[in-house]
C-alpha cells in the first residue's frame, strides 16, 4: 500500500550512491502512500473507493486502486470491495460503477452484461 523509509530502505537507496553512503543511511520512518485513498502512518487505513478495487502487482510494487471495468462495479459501503460482475437484470456500461443500474421492462441483462437487451418477441422478461 505504500513505502515506508525505515533504515533497510534508505540503506538500499544509498548504496546505490556508494558502499559507505548505504552503511551509514539511515531511514526517517515516513510512508508514502502509493494511492490517495490510503492513510496512516505505515499506509493502513483507508478503502478504495465505490468504483475501484485493491490490487497487487506481481512486481511486488505498493498496492493501489484499480478502475472496475465496465459490466462490473464494486461498493464498500455495501459490503463489496472487489470489483463484481453485475448481476442477471443489471447492467453498466461505463468503467468505474459503484452499482449496476437494473434493466427497464422489456429488456434484459445477463450477468456481466454492459448493456440491456431488448426481449424477443413474445418472451418473458
Amino acid at each position: 500500500r505504500g513505502l515506508c523509509r525505515d533504515d533497510a530502505n534508505a540503506a538500499i537507496e544509498a548504496a546505490q550512491i556508494s558502499a559507505t553512503a548505504g552503511m551509514l543511511a539511515v531511514g526517517d520512518g515516513l510512508c508514502k502512500c502509493s494511492d490517495v485513498a490510503f492513510s496512516g502512518s505505515n499506509c493502513s487505513g483507508g478503502i478504495c473507493p465505490p468504483g475501484s478495487e485493491e490490487v497487487a502487482h506481481l512486481d511486488g510494487s505498493p498496492r493501489n486502486c484499480s478502475i472496475c471495468d465496465a459490466g462490473k462495479y464494486s461498493d464498500p459501503a455495501r459490503g463489496t470491495t472487489s470489483c463484481t460482475a453485475c448481476p442477471a437484470g443489471r447492467a453498466v456500461a461505463h468503467d468505474g460503477a459503484g452499482l449496476c443500474s437494473l434493466c427497464p421492462s422489456g429488456r434484459f441483462a445477463l450477468i456481466g452484461a454492459i448493456v440491456c437487451q431488448n426481449c424477443s418477441s413474445g418472451s418473458v422478461p
